[in-house]
């Protein structure tokens, strides 16, 4: 079975690991705060968005040179650059001349070509945020390698020196002065995946929503990779989704949301623990044995919209990987954070059309989620389950767990 190798030498604190994350399937990162879960996961997301360039060369195809060189060069934007006006580049620019334009726009202090420059800026503007909170006043060591399939994908290597984060902004604006950062890949295995992050369920499944009800995105501090999900579903919502008058009329009433969930959340956590969750009006019923609990759903609710962000996720994306063929690849961060416990022993079953044609990678506290893995993994769908640890020298160390060990 094919699957994503992360060779680990260095990534901040985590030292010497390789991870093979089953395509298809479920991927579990479980331990404790600041022991590498996210920041592994993130990295992925982001590699294997970046190293294809996702945006200038995947998405021109469908949106046009002119649209896609504006997403490429929009996030440099907002780390402090000048991005050229989009007005002056010719929409139908050959492929052959994309990179000669990104080279001529962008800082040359690097002395990168276009492609490696472009890359490698998106590369240090995705992790950033991440790193600044967990590794303040230190450098940063990277060097990790992705696979696929026996091929490497892409490589990060070098150092990344981070100041004090209320340095942040100065830092950003001159982050043109770092010039120890490689970022290469293979560009016949880099265009296989499309991949996004969600580091916030709950702000991503508020956005999602607003994206199909055709309102303005509000520009916010989220991954590059998932930037890109959000452009994709602005911007190719007629082409993708068909009639967006339908699409609208399908999520504006509450009712008619909660319809859609209630199809695909159709969730038991096993005969032995007996938990079945379905919809009662206005909210989710859950019962198991004598137990029976009530969670009321609104507009407001919080957990609602958290159920939202799982299913916007695995529909705008699959939707995405249509357009090209595509392994889709996410990253949930902590889905625990506003999920209700129950209903998040039943997110595999809301994202298992999502595990059986890409990978699923979950972070999380929660040994709810792994036995809800474990359900899904004796059933038939590949599953790995990862425990970050740290060892002596208060590294971070990671290492492949059994579902049936007891985790610490």
């Amino acid at each position: 079975m094919p699957s994503i190798k992360l060779a680990v030498g260095k990534l901040g604190f985590l030292r010497d690991c390789e991870l093979d994350i089953p395509v298809p399937g479920y991927t579990i990162f479980y331990g404790s705060n600041i022991s590498g879960k996210t920041l592994l996961g993130l990295t992925m997301s982001e590699l294997l968005s970046s190293s294809s360039l996702l945006a200038a060369e995947r998405l021109a195809r469908s949106l046009g040179y002119k649209d896609a060189i504006e997403m490429a060069l929009s996030s440099l934007g907002e780390i402090g650059y000048d991005v050229l006006d989009i007005q002056h580049i010719y929409s139908e620019s050959p492929e052959n001349e994309f990179y000669d334009i990104v080279d001529r726009t962008l800082p040359t202090r690097l002395g990168l070509n276009g492609r490696e420059k472009l890359r490698s800026y998106i590369v240090l503007q995705a992790l950033s945020s991440a790193l600044l909170t967990s590794y303040p006043e230190c450098s940063f060591d990277m060097d990790l390698s992705i696979s696929y399939d026996g091929g490497e994908v892409v490589r990060l290597k070098g150092i990344l020196p981070l100041p004090h984060p209320r340095e942040q902004d100065e830092w950003l604006r001159s982050v043109n002065r770092v010039e120890e950062i490689q970022v290469s890949s293979n560009q016949a295995s880099s265009n296989k995946f499309i991949s996004v992050a969600v580091l916030d369920p709950y702000n991503f499944g508020y956005r999602a929503m607003r994206i199909m009800k055709g309102e303005p995105l509000i520009a916010t501090d989220v991954p590059f990779s998932t930037k890109i999900l959000y452009k994709i579903a602005e911007r190719s919502q007629n082409r993708v989704f068909g009639d967006i008058e339908a699409i609208k009329s399908y999520y504006e009433p509450l009712n008619r949301a909660l319809d859609l969930i209630s199809k695909t959340i159709s969730i038991s956590s096993g005969a032995d623990r007996g938990v079945k969750v379905s919809f009662k009006e206005w909210g989710l019923l859950i019962r198991s044995g004598d137990f029976e609990k009530f969670i009321e759903l609104n507009y407001f609710s919080k957990g609602l919209r958290s159920l939202f962000s799982s299913v916007m996720v695995q529909f705008l994306i699959l939707a995405a990987s249509k357009m090209g063929n595509l392994i889709p690849v996410v990253f949930l961060d902590e889905p625990e954070v506003s999920l209700d416990t129950y209903v998040l022993s039943g997110l595999p079953s809301i994202l298992k059309d999502l595990a059986n044609s890409g990978s699923v990678v979950i972070s999380t506290h929660r040994e709810h989620l792994i036995s809800a893995i474990e359900d899904c993994a004796s059933s038939g769908i590949s599953s790995k389950l990862y425990e970050f640890l740290w060892d002596e020298k208060l590294d971070n160390v990671v290492r492949e767990a059994p579902f049936d060990e007891e985790t610490g």
